[in-house]
């Protein structure tokens, strides 16, 4: 039987990793500049990185951003160690 993660701690996860790589990437950006740099809407970044956040992003947003961070969508989701894909 294989145990399941706590769908949160993937969460958390996914936010700390989204905020290490925003700071990364350029910390002088603004979140809605990042979100139009990756090609996302305005604001999709705040509201994946907000403190009230419980939920996932959908599967092709977090694509979007492994690419613009270039790192692997199992590290950015906290499945993996390693950061390159």
């Amino acid at each position: 039987m294989v145990e399941r993660q706590n769908p949160y701690r993937n969460c958390s996860t996914f936010k700390e990793r989204t905020r290490e790589m925003l700071n990364q990437k350029c910390a002088s950006m603004t979140l809605i500049e990042h979100s139009k740099a990756a090609g996302l809407p305005e604001g999709a970044i705040q509201n994946l990185t907000g403190p009230s956040v419980k939920t996932m992003p959908r599967t092709d947003t977090v694509c979007i951003l492994a690419d613009y961070f270039n790192c692997s969508v199992d590290w950015l989701l906290g499945r993996e160690g390693n950061f390159y894909p």
